[in-house]
């Protein structure tokens, strides 16, 4: 009964590790930097926002893309049998700070009253 509970735990956590490493090998942070770069040009054509607020949020997703970046390499680099709670937890930080930032750029680059704006958002 013993070996079948350790087997089943070590299966889990095997299926976990696997999950976690699809994560990593298929994530992409850097693939709305071209979105978020057209996003200044239509905020600042819509003439609302000065010119260096709109670009502050482009600024913080390449500074998130960088940071994702060191991560998956130290994911790839990581040492054998590492615990996949500790990756996924990064992971998942890494991916709030990227929503976050992209929270932060719907407020700047939101134009009201601009329905073209808008409807580019």
């Amino acid at each position: 009964m013993t070996a079948k509970i350790l087997s089943e735990r070590n299966e889990a956590r095997q299926v976990f590790a696997g999950r976690i490493d699809v994560l990593y090998t298929m994530g992409r942070h850097y693939l709305s930097l071209p979105f978020a770069a057209l996003c200044v040009p239509a905020t600042l054509l819509a003439g609302n926002r000065l010119g260096f607020l709109s670009v502050t949020p482009l600024l913080l997703l390449m500074a998130v893309v960088i940071a994702a970046e060191q991560l998956t390499t130290a994911y790839r680099n990581r040492a054998a049998g590492s615990d996949p709670h500790f990756w996924a937890r990064r992971y998942t930080f890494v991916s709030a700070i990227a929503g976050a930032t992209w929270g932060l750029g719907s407020v700047f680059w939101f134009v009201w009253g601009s329905f073209p704006a808008q409807a580019y958002l």
